[in-house]
């Protein structure tokens, strides 16, 4: 029953933006939906090494995500704002926790409006940041899969 409602979260999260007027952030949908699709229950069995690897990519991007926001918020907040180092880090914070995002950005920038006063104004669609992140996460889940499988492999039997 869990998982279902795990997907339930996860269609609310394509849904999220358009009911909401933008005001709520799809990623968080995918975030708790994808973690209680991959609950271990009768649908993935509990020593199922892949779904614990998915859940662990996941948290991950969770992680990932709420420390990029941290680390915007006191460049932003701060004097650094202005610095090239700040620039640099963070659009490289930005590719590793949001690889699908910066990707997006570099082969299809956002569309700009040069304002009178000389601002900058950037526009996108909620269409792109649903896809954007719901394909960040599952680029988490997949590299949490895969260092498992490899972590399995490097491990010695049990046996010999």
């Amino acid at each position: 029953m869990i998982n279902f409602i795990g997907l339930f979260l996860v269609i609310c999260g394509f849904l999220a933006p358009f009911l909401s007027a933008g005001r709520l952030p799809s990623i968080f949908f995918f975030w708790v939906g994808l973690l209680l699709l991959l609950w271990p229950d009768k649908h993935f069995a509990k020593r199922s090494a892949w779904v614990k690897w998915a859940r662990i990519g996941l948290l991950l991007n969770v992680l990932g995500t709420l420390i990029l926001i941290l680390f915007s918020k006191l460049v932003l907040n701060t004097g650094l704002s202005h610095s090239y180092f700040a620039y640099v880090f963070l659009t490289i914070v930005n590719w590793i926790f949001n690889p699908i995002t910066a990707l997006f950005e570099v082969l299809f920038p956002y569309s700009k409006i040069e304002m009178a006063g000389g601002g900058i104004q950037f526009t996108t669609s909620f269409f792109r940041n649903i896809l954007t992140s719901f394909f960040n996460v599952v680029v988490y889940i997949g590299s949490g899969i895969i260092f498992g499988k490899f972590v399995s492999r490097s491990k010695p039997d049990a046996d010999g």
